[in-house]
């Protein structure tokens, strides 16, 4: 529905085969979403009701929700995901904004899987090939990645990762 450049959308999609849009990925997905507001500030709200096998894992629910506002000029939002993975809990949180200069940036309030933390700011410039800022990783068990990386490992890691602009 639209009146006098105002715009009032939902729809709806079910996915019965995630590998066909995601080679690796085994499962099926449920998108609900909306677009509403002015045609010079829209907002946009996803949702996702996934339930995925990867990498030989048991299909585990996974819930993604994606939150705009500022569309089309400015968009900024959050984004997230909720659910399990390989039996446990899986936490991302992450906000998302274009620049008045075309740069999209990316926080990452937090990305949570068992022992591993994953945290940062990137900041991807029009142009560039590779984002620049840093992200900071910590796995406090590296036995829980075993089962992914088919092979026993143990103690932990601490990585920082910085990326800047070279002229």
């Amino acid at each position: 529905r639209s009146a006098a450049g105002v715009i009032d959308l939902a729809w709806n999609a079910s996915l019965s085969a995630l590998s066909a849009f995601v080679p690796g990925v085994d499962g099926t997905a449920t998108v609900r979403g909306t677009l509403k507001g002015p045609t010079e500030d829209l907002a946009l709200a996803v949702d996702a009701a996934v339930v995925a096998a990867v990498a030989g894992l048991p299909a585990q629910p996974i819930d993604i929700g994606l939150r705009l506002s500022g569309l089309p000029r400015a968009p900024a939002g959050q984004l997230t995901a909720r659910g399990q993975v390989a039996g446990a809990p899986l936490r991302i949180a992450a906000k998302l904004a274009l620049a008045p200069d075309g740069a999209l940036r990316m926080g990452i309030e937090t990305a949570d899987w068992k022992s591993v933390r994953l945290t940062g700011a990137l900041t991807l410039p029009p142009g560039a090939a590779l984002p620049l800022g840093r992200l900071q990783l910590r796995v406090a068990r590296l036995a829980d990645l075993q089962a992914q990386l088919d092979q026993e490992v143990f103690g932990s890691v601490t990585a920082r990762i910085d990326t800047v602009a070279t002229r």
